[in-house]
């Protein structure tokens, strides 16, 4: 048997490779914490998710909205051809002799403008079927949708607020299920990735990674900590989302809660649904991409870039919100397709009782996987939802000096096109980012005013 001193002498070496003895495992903290400490943490976390919700609803609502393109409606609906019948059988029924009763009720029902044929009539096919002339008025949508969501996120809270079916109170929809993830969130993750420190004999997760020597083995374990407890915790987040999305019309919700909600896809659409259903691929991408550019941020500014926090404020807030953008720029996509596929019901099962009825249109046929749904967004959703009125003037003359001209402003303005056509193409993936990206500037001025306070 081996002697005290021997075991001292192992045990001294033992602490010094896994971490400084004066640091505390975060899963020995959890079970250490009292009653009070936890009650007080899940307050916190509930005044700070009651605070953010109206603004986290909206951003998801235009999310998951879809907004298909004029180009698109009219190249798949063939409006083209629906609205040269509509001028023939206007001019047809102009020529007829009707009484002035008949043509007072034609001018009126009947026979509307050309401004608003475009914008407020509902159109139909040689078949008869009522079509679609652009997104805003879509003739099938029903009294509890919302309309377009476009615009900033104040103007989507008031049209929330306004809406018959939903009121003041739907800015909440969800947020218990938001508190219970945070705080899950906030004592899972911890104790994973001590768990997974002490496996690999890591440092202790408690220091911070720009005191590390080697960054790489300790930043896998965090992502990965973060991707495991994201997994675990994805049908609390796909309860939010289906809460969220759902109409508060008590005529046609599928959901009375929460509680209910979770049973009834589990009885609906299985068990397996849960987990392992459209939304896995961007649930695993999601969970590991945001902690990995969040946390090596300080990384590339302090070490890759050598701007210090202390010398250099201003550089070190600039780099800081140009690292944010970027961060932005990459999950925001990723989080756009994982709510889209989380308000999707398998096809396969055919057991439903009540319809899924959202308060924004979704889109009628399912995407696949994660490729399609992006393929389908940029292809379905990339350009105007309104038709753009051109005016042409053919009475004037126009001159070679003025054609000179228009031709120069072709040319300036073309590149300046291309990159406008191409952005217009993927900005279904980032509606709703505005708020976030401001969000960031604002962090920056007062980061630059208290001299860069940084809080791990």
């Amino acid at each position: 048997m081996d002697s005290p001193e021997k075991m001292n002498t192992d045990s001294s070496k033992f602490n010094i490779v896994i971490a400084p003895s004066t640091m505390v495992d975060p899963s020995e903290m959890i079970n250490t914490l009292t009653t009070n400490e936890l009650f007080a943490i899940g307050f916190v976390k509930y005044l700070t998710t009651a605070v953010l919700s109206p603004f986290e609803v909206s951003r998801i609502l235009q999310q998951i909205q879809y907004i298909p393109s004029i180009d698109y409606l009219k190249k798949n609906e063939d409006i083209n051809e629906v609205e040269e019948n509509y001028k023939k059988n206007r001019n047809n029924e102009e020529e007829s002799e009707d009484s002035d009763i008949e043509k007072y009720c034609n001018q009126a029902a009947l026979q509307p403008s050309k401004a608003q044929y475009n914008s407020f009539v509902s159109v139909s096919d040689t078949s008869g079927y009522i079509i679609r002339t652009n997104s805003a008025n879509d003739p099938l949508r029903p009294s509890y949708q919302l309309g377009i969501l476009e615009g900033s996120t104040i103007k989507t809270i008031q049209k929330l607020i306004s809406h018959k079916n939903e009121g003041f109170l739907s800015l909440w929809k969800g947020h218990f299920s938001n508190w219970l993830y945070e705080v899950l969130n906030a004592l899972i993750q911890p104790s994973i990735e001590g768990i997974i420190n002490r496996t690999f004999n890591l440092y202790d997760e408690t220091l911070p990674l720009i005191q590390m020597d080697k960054v790489i083995p300790n930043l896998t374990s965090l992502v990965v900590s973060y991707t495991i407890t994201g997994f675990i915790l994805s049908p609390i987040e796909l309860v939010r989302i289906r809460m969220i999305a759902q109409t508060s019309n008590p005529y046609y919700k599928k959901y009375k809660n929460s509680l209910d909600c979770i049973k009834t896809i589990t009885k609906e659409e299985g068990l397996k649904s849960v987990y392992f259903g459209y939304n896995l691929i961007p649930t695993l991408l999601y969970h590991s991409v945001i902690p990995l550019l969040k946390n090596s941020n300080r990384l590339i500014i302090e070490r890759l870039l050598r701007i210090s926090p202390s010398q250099h404020p201003g550089k070190y807030a600039l780099c800081e919100l140009g690292l944010s953008s970027f961060e932005l720029i990459i999950s925001f996509p990723i989080e756009t397709v994982r709510r889209r596929l989380q308000c999707q019901i398998n096809p396969k099962l055919m057991n439903h009782s009540i319809s899924y009825n959202t308060k924004v249109a979704i889109r009628g046929t399912n995407y696949n996987n994660m490729m399609d749904c992006i393929k389908s967004i940029i292809k379905e959703e990339g350009g105007d939802p309104f038709e753009t009125n051109k005016k042409i003037n053919d009475e004037v003359d126009t001159s070679n000096e003025e054609i000179e001209k228009q031709k120069n402003k072709k040319l300036i303005s073309k590149y300046y096109q291309k990159i406008n056509k191409n952005l217009k193409k993927v900005k279904g993936l980032y509606r709703g980012m505005g708020l976030m990206f401001w969000t960031n500037v604002v962090i920056l001025g007062f980061n630059i005013l208290n001299g860069i306070e940084l809080i791990d």
